[in-house]
């Protein structure tokens, strides 16, 4: 457990904080107008937050790092390891401020596959630019959250773009076995640099 305070350091947690802030104030804001969260902005706050995730796998010190005995993916599960369930408590204090209709824990899931879905576009996009992979990993998720306004819901890449709202818990499953593929040693070389 050594490795908790120096991660905790490492991680950035404005990338947390801004979006939970955010919201929070404009929940208070629209409370004191007497107006209610609208809902339709829900996915959006999730994808902001779940972006905290695919956020603190930014390893700028991986190149200064790769002769230590710590391998560069303990070092992602480690600050995964804190930077989740951070997430989980910063949206369950978001959820709890936008008081929407019976069943706003049903948002756990999908924010589940949202923070899936970053990670895993962040380790593949470090498969080919590690520099530009985090950036990558947080896009992904509002992509996602932005496809179902810009897509017709019948549509087949309608269907496509709601998976991790109507199926968020296989969504997650696949988005991690993307990612614990992106992280084996056997991949190839390109692994050591992720």
């Amino acid at each position: 457990m050594s490795w908790i305070p120096p991660t905790m350091r490492l991680v950035r947690w404005s990338s947390l904080a801004v979006p939970v802030t955010a919201t929070l104030a404009l929940c208070v804001l629209l409370r004191l107008a007497g107006r209610d969260f609208p809902v339709a902005v829900v996915p959006f706050v999730a994808a902001a937050v779940a972006g905290a995730a695919p956020a603190s796998l930014d390893d700028t010190a991986r190149e200064l790092l790769a002769a230590v005995p710590v391998t560069a993916r303990r070092r992602s599960l480690h600050r995964l390891a804190i930077v989740v369930p951070s997430i989980f408590a910063g949206w369950l204090v978001v959820a709890a401020m936008f008081r929407l209709q019976p069943g706003w824990t049903d948002t756990l899931a999908p924010l589940c596959a949202l923070v899936a879905i970053g990670v895993a576009a962040t380790l593949v996009a470090a498969r080919v630019r590690s520099d530009a992979a985090s950036a990558v990993g947080v896009g992904v998720p509002l992509l996602a959250a932005a496809l179902q306004w810009l897509v017709e819901p019948g549509a087949l890449f309608g269907s496509l773009s709601q998976v991790w709202i109507d199926h968020p818990l296989p969504t997650t499953a696949a988005a991690g076995f993307v990612a614990a593929v992106m992280t084996s040693e056997r991949i190839g070389s390109a692994s050591s640099r992720w």
